[in-house]
């Protein structure tokens, strides 16, 4: 029987992007046609959309290469749904493509892409990507007050008051009505009940 070394058993994992992160910048606008804002004072609403902008700096070729190309980064409890542009470039070339999987991004390099920007002078790869996504209301503090940790940097951000009210799910139930009767005729009263609570 023919034997299998240790190395061609185990699966690769893919490099942490967070590891590598020199900047990051959160923007959200309000609708589609709108442009990005970076998140400052301004608090921003349950129904925006965001666009998280992360710099990667250092990232070790060989390292990149025995992880079979892919680097993942996992989105941050605030943010959900995401959407991404679908390539990466150098330049005007694509060299690989990214993904987005329930909450995980995946960069997935081209394998001939990456050796051909080996040199014995450069044995690192830079970049920068974005993502694109809703807010997770859910994970919103009741004060609005929130802050993202991408790596090493830290963006705090604050949503409008009221948040889940205002752009949380809405539940409303309607009772039984009640019959009652009186001088001049019957008349039926219903009570409604609205309920609003995190998406």
């Amino acid at each position: 029987a023919a034997s299998t070394s240790l190395d061609e058993t185990e699966s690769t994992q893919p490099l942490d992007v967070t590891a590598y992160v020199t900047n990051a910048v959160l923007s959200y606008r309000t609708d589609s046609d709108s442009e990005w804002i970076a998140v400052g004072d301004t608090p921003i609403p349950g129904d925006a959309d965001l666009r998280l902008d992360i710099d990667y700096a250092g990232v070790n070729i060989d390292n990149l290469l025995a992880a079979d190309c892919k680097m993942t980064f996992t989105l941050p409890d605030l943010m959900r749904n995401p959407v991404v542009n679908g390539v990466i470039t150098s330049g005007t070339t694509e060299v690989g493509t990214i993904t987005a999987d329930g909450n995980v991004v995946t960069l997935q390099f081209d394998q001939k892409w990456l050796t051909d920007q080996k040199t014995e002078t450069n044995t690192t790869i830079n970049g920068d990507f974005y993502i694109e996504s809703a807010v997770n209301i859910s994970q919103v503090p009741d004060d609005g007050q929130a802050q993202l940790v991408i790596g090493n940097v830290v963006i705090r951000v604050m949503f409008e008051e009221d948040i889940i009210a205002r752009s949380g799910e809405i539940d409303i139930t309607k009772s039984t009505p009640v019959i009652s009767e009186a001088d001049d005729g019957e008349s039926v009263t219903y009570t409604n009940t609205v309920t609003a609570r995190r998406d």
